[in-house]
């Protein structure tokens, strides 16, 4: 069943599939999505993806598909947008050089900008992963339950807690239109409250600059997979459950981790726009806000990247206690050391600060 979906996107390529999944658009208005759930019937991609949830076979075999569908898709977008991707690293590296150069002038560095924002727009469109795939369900459940029309789709919410409490990641905030699907979060979420009432939870979530490591180092410390693929960088926040051992949840009165991985802050592209800026602190003070622990990503000794993380750190932690909410803090810094100057190798040390 997975497969069928993975044959339809090579046939139709990631954009012109992200293409039917129409209710998540950015642009569409709650009336507009009301309006195309009845004039245009779920694409057959969709119900697919619907039937793969719905299946009666075992939990275990549903999970299978759902992780044979992700790395399908991520193997597809990242064949697809290899050109853009390596035209958006060369415009973000003249970016970078144009910037600290103080002979460079102004209007250069910001149509060298206007080309990063365009080719982001370009990859963006192409961009398809399995988290919107759910994120059209969501869509999809909300109108029906706002409807009360009677489907199959109503029982979703429980096939995805199973997902959620095997350890499969969800998504928390949608990283393109900045939207959290409270109807279908919460329904999710009940579910889950239903299988173990007295569920204790620790929550710990990462925040960092872009491509920084933040979900590589989650999976490192703790076995878990965050998505980390060359050709998609995390948007929004995603969550993960991890249960503990029995031992370890006795010994530390929790039963439970909920990790929060985060869209990167500061992109170089975005710099000096105030709109942007006001995102990284929205979505710094937010996933801060809802954890017990944080953990502060920094990639390199650079002082210009240290100081942009910890200047969001900062003001977030100030907004936060005045609202009486105080997270405990971690700072994890990946030190670059050159080895051999010669041949350019490079070894990293992580430091814990």
């Amino acid at each position: 069943m997975s497969q069928k979906i993975v044959d339809f996107v090579a046939r139709n390529t990631c954009k012109s599939t992200k293409g039917h999944l129409q209710l998540q658009a950015a642009s569409f208005s709650k009336q507009t999505a009301v309006r195309l759930s009845t004039t245009r019937p779920t694409h057959e991609v969709v119900k697919q993806f619907i039937r793969i949830l719905q299946s009666t076979q075992p939990d275990v075999m549903m999970q299978r598909a759902v992780i044979h569908l992700e790395n399908e898709l991520s193997r597809l977008c990242n064949a697809e947008t290899q050109k853009v991707r390596l035209d958006l690293s060369q415009l973000r590296a003249d970016l970078r050089r144009a910037m600290v150069d103080s002979h460079s002038n102004p209007k250069d560095i910001e149509r060298i900008r206007k080309n990063v924002a365009h080719t982001l727009n370009i990859m963006d469109s192409m961009n398809l992963g399995l988290e919107h795939f759910f994120r059209e369900v969501g869509y999809l459940y909300q109108l029906q339950l706002q409807n009360r029309t009677k489907t199959d789709v109503l029982i979703l919410p429980q096939k995805v807690a199973d997902l959620f409490l095997n350890g499969h990641p969800i998504e928390l905030l949608d990283g393109d239109a900045g939207n959290i699907q409270m109807l279908w979060l919460n329904a999710i979420f009940k579910s889950v409250s239903e299988k173990y009432p007295k569920l204790r939870v620790y929550v710990i979530s990462i925040i960092g600059l872009q491509s920084s490591g933040k979900s590589t180092l989650l999976n490192s410390l703790f076995a878990c997979r965050f998505a980390v693929s060359v050709g998609r960088c995390a948007r929004g926040l995603f969550m993960r459950l991890l249960f503990l051992d029995q031992k370890v949840a006795k010994a530390c009165k929790v039963d439970a981790v909920l990790l929060i991985d985060t869209e990167g802050l500061g992109s170089p592209e975005k710099i000096g726009d105030i709109e942007a800026e006001k995102k990284d602190r929205l979505l710094a003070t937010f996933a801060m806000g809802i954890s017990n622990l944080v953990i502060i990503n920094v990639l390199g000794e650079y002082i210009k990247e240290l100081t942009e993380i910890l200047q969001v750190a900062v003001v977030t932690m100030t907004r936060l206690e005045q609202a009486d909410i105080a997270p405990d803090m971690l700072m994890v810094q990946h030190l670059l050391t050159e080895k051999n100057s010669k041949l350019s190798h490079l070894s990293k040390r992580g430091t814990v600060l």
